[in-house]
């Protein structure tokens, strides 16, 4: 779609505006946290059940700090990913018409 709006911008001066990297990198940016926010309850619970959570070492390795840190356990860890192949997505599919 946005291919297209691009050709638009002969007849239209308004649609130049898909032309500027500027615009392109904003866009891709908000591209990128809306994907975050609509992807993001998905991705974690699918990386609870993956089982990919915060190991936590025992009272034996660390003492006390092992009772003030117990509650992490079972967090997701590789929330990275979430975010990084949502800028991956959004960049590419902004930068695709130029």
């Amino acid at each position: 779609m946005m291919y297209f709006l691009h050709h638009l911008s002969d007849r239209f001066i308004g649609f130049n505006v898909f032309l500027y990297v500027t615009f392109r990198a904003i866009a891709a940016a908000v591209t990128a946290f809306l994907l975050t926010l609509i992807f993001g309850n998905f991705i974690i619970r699918i990386l609870i059940a993956l089982k990919l959570g915060q190991p936590i070492r025992g009272a034996a390795e660390v003492h006390r700090l092992a009772e003030l840190h117990g509650g992490k356990q079972g967090t997701p860890t590789m929330g990275g990913v979430l975010v990084i192949g949502s800028v991956f997505v959004s960049s590419l599919g902004w930068s695709c018409f130029a």
